[in-house]
């Protein structure tokens, strides 16, 4: 409606309303272009009347009067309520990042204002030049914020990384944050070890089972007798390597140490965990693994 007859300026606040036929120059006016000619008027009416107090203000103020009439304009609104409901719109479709961002976003601006009060307050300006203001401060804010959520989600991954590898730990306490760092430090390291340790078992499998196969569908025993001895000595050689490559963090006192390897090949265990007995506190329990060289660094301290 507003393209069609070029609506601006202070059309918007003509006191006389809009009563231009929706569909153009024609004077057929259906029941239905009625209906819409009064939405349209209504919308219009909604708008003057929360946007008056801004655009109804000297084109010169201070700093401190901008800001206090936008401050007055999003209470009017309600902006802190419907951004707390968004926020939680996102939280239900599991965006949490917008989520995050949502719910600090009222506070932002709030502490924007304040920023420029403090520090502009008796600067007069006019509304194009506080907008900019605004803007170039807004556009700082974001890059803190976002810095911060970054960080906040970053120790929030290594929480919920901790609790999941430790799923099996008796009593492992989220307060240690150097367990967290450990955890976290060395997990592409133990997805390494992982990767290599799965590529030999398939390997020594691969012949297990290929060489059987050819013993009983072609009768060729041969392969059997030399391939199983490979295979043994690959399983053989993972289980050292294996072991070589790990450490355990106890639950009880967080020290990171290596078991014996009697105690280690015994013992009952989760893909992430293994029932040990810590040799520092004496603990026995589920520890979380993590890679040989956070038990290096901890004899070196």
């Amino acid at each position: 409606y507003v393209t069609r007859w070029s609506l601006n300026g202070r059309r918007f606040t003509d006191e006389e309303g809009w009563h231009m036929n929706p569909n153009g120059y024609t004077d057929r006016l259906t029941p239905r272009d009625e209906e819409v000619l009064r939405r349209v008027e209504g919308v219009r009416r909604t708008l003057v009347e929360q946007l008056a107090p801004l655009y109804d203000r000297p084109a010169r103020s201070s700093v401190t009067e901008h800001c206090r009439a936008l401050y007055e304009f999003m209470c009017r609104l309600d902006v802190e309520k419907q951004l707390a409901e968004r926020a939680e719109e996102a939280r239900v479709l599991r965006n949490e990042a917008e989520a995050d961002i949502l719910a600090r976003l009222y506070a932002v601006l709030c502490d924007a204002l304040d920023r420029l009060c403090d520090t502009l307050g008796d600067t007069e300006v006019r509304n194009e030049q506080f907008l900019d203001l605004l803007r170039l401060l807004l556009s700082e804010q974001e890059r803190e914020v976002r810095a911060e959520l970054e960080e906040n989600r970053d120790k929030l991954e290594k929480i919920r990384y901790l609790r999941r590898e430790a799923a099996g730990v008796e009593s492992l306490s989220l307060e240690s944050i150097g367990d967290i760092a450990t955890v976290m430090q060395n997990k592409k390291k133990l997805f390494k070890l992982r990767a290599v340790m799965i590529t030999v078992a398939v390997l020594a499998e691969l012949i297990e089972i290929g060489t059987i196969l050819l013993w009983i569908l072609e009768g060729i025993w041969w392969p059997f007798a030399v391939g199983m001895p490979v295979a043994i000595a690959l399983c053989l050689w993972l289980t050292g390597y294996y072991y070589k490559q790990v450490a355990y963090i106890c639950p009880a006192c967080h020290k990171v140490f290596r078991p014996k390897f009697r105690s280690f090949f015994g013992a009952t265990h989760t893909p992430n965990t293994r029932k040990l007995t810590c040799p520092a506190c004496g603990h026995k329990g589920y520890c979380v693994e993590t890679h040989v060289s956070a038990a290096d660094k901890e004899e070196q301290a």
